[in-house]
């Protein structure tokens, strides 16, 4: 049974959107884990995105159970899409996703709101950890361990480090940083196109290490089944972040470095279309500096080279044409 710690604060009100497609194996965990929050000012928006299993009729089941429960049901669009629609239905003051499929610590909101109270700030973000049984419960979570950012920082530690990672559901958002961003639609890796903008919009950003997220490795999952569209996506959506870094922080040279060690670990999976090897050529003969490629490895620098001026070379070496 949740625990009603911030019963007289009703202005607080987080909107929790779960995105929903075929999930009726781990729906009922997923749920649970939100209504029973210890923090209880929630609005659960589920949004099913053309389900054709039952998890309808579990949505519809919590809807009738509990009041801050709202359920929606829409054509199949996507996650972008879903998340999209749940945000533009959203009252709260606060944003948060869990994937449904996915479930959270029950005091995961209640630490991540104290934080954005605690230090006045835009996004809270805490640890995750991944599972395919049963996930250890994490008890590292003492409020002096929380590490507070600029939001120059955050953007650097996106490219530097996993803890903070791409990922929507390990945070917690002032509902104001969505006026003019979406989530991309037709495309996977939509985080990857979506948090650094978020970021940018911030003046600071918490990160707390409990592991308040539990992430389900599915075999079938986006990640788990990656195709040549998804690294065609990804690297559509890593150069964007690329050119947008590089326009407001032109000296980060860990913006220079990700977006080429992301190159050189995916080139082989998006080079079957010449189109996509011209992109990358063009971008590194055009937009990155040599003096830029100090960070990398030996072995990285001479693939740099090889790809800006023996690019045909490189795809006999390393590419699939």
């Amino acid at each position: 049974m949740a625990v009603d710690i911030y019963k007289e604060n009703t202005k607080n009100k987080i909107s929790v959107i779960i995105p929903i497609y075929n999930v009726e194996m781990y729906l009922k965990r997923c749920l649970e884990s939100v209504v029973n929050q210890t923090y209880t000012n929630l609005e659960i928006i589920l949004v099913n995105d053309g389900s054709t299993d039952h998890s309808e009729s579990i949505c519809k089941e919590y809807e009738s159970r509990y009041d801050n429960v709202i359920y929606y049901y829409k054509k199949n669009g996507g996650l972008s899409e879903a998340r999209n629609y749940g945000i533009m239905h959203a009252t709260g003051q606060y944003i948060a996703f869990v994937d449904s499929d996915d479930y959270i610590d029950i005091r995961m909101y209640q630490y991540l709101l104290e934080d954005i109270e605690k230090y006045n700030a835009d996004i809270a973000t805490c640890g995750f950890q991944e599972f395919t049984d049963v996930p250890i419960v994490d008890e590292v979570y003492t409020a002096s361990q929380v590490e507070v950012l600029d939001k120059r920082e955050g953007i650097k530690y996106l490219l530097l480090s996993d803890k903070y990672c791409n990922y929507a559901w390990n945070k917690l958002y002032r509902r104001s940083l969505f006026e003019d961003i979406q989530y991309p639609v037709d495309m996977k890796m939509e985080d990857l196109g979506t948090t650094y903008r978020l970021f940018s919009k911030c003046q600071k950003i918490t990160y707390r290490p409990f592991k308040a997220y539990y992430y389900f490795q599915r075999a079938d999952s986006i990640i788990h089944s990656a195709d040549k569209r998804f690294y065609i996506d990804k690297l559509t959506l890593s150069i964007s972040r690329f050119r947008f870094i590089r326009e407001i922080y032109p000296g980060m040279n860990e913006n220079y470095l990700f977006i080429l060690r992301t190159i050189f670990l995916d080139f082989k999976y998006f080079s079957e279309e010449i189109e996509n090897v011209n992109k990358v050529c063009s971008l590194l003969n055009n937009e990155v500096p040599l003096e830029r490629i100090k960070g990398l490895t030996t072995a990285q620098k001479i693939k740099f080279f090889l790809l800006r001026y023996m690019p045909h070379f490189y795809l006999r070496l390393f590419g699939v044409l």
